[in-house]
C-alpha cells in the first residue's frame, strides 16, 4: 500500500495538523483502510507525524518500521514481521524529495522495497532519478542474482506515459539502465484535490502488478489517495 501523506490536514480544510479533527477522521481513517485490506508492506510519505498513527492502527503496531528524513520531510516503510530485514539505504533526489531502500529475505528469496517521493519533475528528469535508484543501489546486479524490486511511492508523475508498451502480457514497463520495471495499466485518478493525475504508482522488476486500485474510503485523509497493490 501507498500514496497517503498522513500528516496532510485536509479534514475541515484546516490547516493545523495538531487539529482534533486531525486525528479523529483523517488519522483513524487511515487505520481503518489498513484494518480493512490486509497488507505486507505499507509506503507513507510526507509522514512526520506517523507515531499518531502508530497508535490508531492495530495493524501497524504489529508490523516493523523505518523512517527516513530529508529536511522536513519524513517517509516510512513497515512490513510484516515475517519478512527478515537484512539492510537499508536512505537518500534524497533534493532537499526535501527522500527516498528510501529496505533489503529483506524470505523463504531464501531477496526483495528490495524503495519507497519514494518524488519532485515536480519534468519527464527528462524524472528518468535521470530513476536512474539514479538503479545505479545508487546496483539494482542490475541485485537483480541478475535473483533478487526482486519494488518501487512504491508519489512519483509526482504519471510515469504510465515513460513506460514501453508489452504486447505479450498487455502491459507497460519502464526500462531503466537495463532494469525492467513493470506496471499495470489501469488508470487510477490518484492526485490531486480535482483527482485528475495518477501520480502514485507500484512498479515490480518481477512482472506486472496483478492488480493496482483504490481502496473504499469514507474521508479524505490526504490530497493523495491511496494505492493497494496486488503483486505475484
Amino acid at each position: 500500500m501507498t500514496g497517503y501523506r498522513h500528516n496532510w490536514a485536509l479534514c475541515s480544510n484546516n490547516t493545523d495538523p495538531y487539529h482534533p479533527k486531525h486525528n479523529s477522521v483523517c488519522v483513524r481513517n487511515i487505520a481503518q483502510v489498513l484494518e480493512t485490506n490486509p497488507v505486507d508492506f505499507v509506503c507513507l510519505q510526507e509522514s512526520t507525524n506517523f507515531k499518531n498513527l502508530i497508535k490508531e492502527s492495530p495493524v501497524l503496531k504489529k508490523m516493523k518500521y523505518s523512517e527516513h528524513t530529508s529536511q522536513s520531510e519524513t517517509i516510512v516503510t513497515f512490513w510484516r514481521p515475517k519478512y527478515k530485514l537484512i539492510n537499508s539505504y536512505i537518500n534524497q533526489f533534493e532537499e526535501g524529495r527522500p527516498y528510501q531502500a529496505t533489503y529483506f529475505i524470505v523463504k531464501q528469496n531477496y526483495l528490495c522495497v524503495v519507497n519514494v517521493h518524488f519532485g515536480h519533475y519534468t519527464n527528462e528528469v524524472m528518468l535521470e532519478y530513476f536512474l539514479q535508484i538503479v545505479k545508487k543501489l546496483k539494482l542490475v546486479e541485485y537483480i541478475a542474482q535473483g533478487g526482486r524490486v519494488i518501487i512504491a511511492g508519489d512519483f509526482n508523475n504519471n510515469i504510465k506515459e515513460l513506460g514501453i508498451f508489452n504486447k505479450a502480457n498487455n502491459s507497460l514497463y519502464l526500462d531503466i539502465g537495463g532494469v525492467k520495471f513493470w506496471m499495470n495499466r489501469t488508470h487510477l485518478l490518484t492526485c490531486c484535490l480535482n483527482r485528475t493525475m495518477h501520480n502514485d504508482h507500484i512498479i515490480d522488476s518481477l512482472s506486472p502488478p496483478i492488480k493496482v486500485s483504490i481502496p473504499d474510503v469514507e474521508y479524505m485523509a490526504s490530497d493523495h489517495k491511496p494505492i493497494i497493490g496486488l503483486l505475484h
